[in-house]
């Protein structure tokens, strides 16, 4: 039986999009894309990014260092992060 493959950027970027469709209070002016700013065009305070995160570790099975997201800016940020610590924990990094 061989392993599932780790997910790639766009299904990670697809299940990140559905979320904010889903749990955005405000929905933003503009779609949100991969370049959206997750403070300066989704206003996602603390609470929030801590629960995008929380439910991007339960979708993939994974725990995200929170010190990975001191530098990120864009959902695109996120998303090559959590590619990055599935592949780590997969072993395939």
């Amino acid at each position: 039986m061989t392993e599932a493959a780790s997910p790639t950027y766009e299904a990670v970027l697809a299940k990140m999009f559905a979320y904010f469709d889903e749990n955005l209070a405000e929905k933003p002016a503009s779609p949100v894309t991969e370049q959206s700013h997750l403070i300066q065009d989704l206003r996602l305070d603390s609470m929030q990014s801590f629960e995008m995160v929380s439910d991007l570790e339960d979708q993939f099975g994974i725990t995200m260092p929170m010190e990975l997201f001191q530098h990120v800016v864009t959902v695109g940020d996120v998303a090559r992060e959590v590619v990055k610590v599935i592949a780590q924990e997969r072993g395939e990094a």
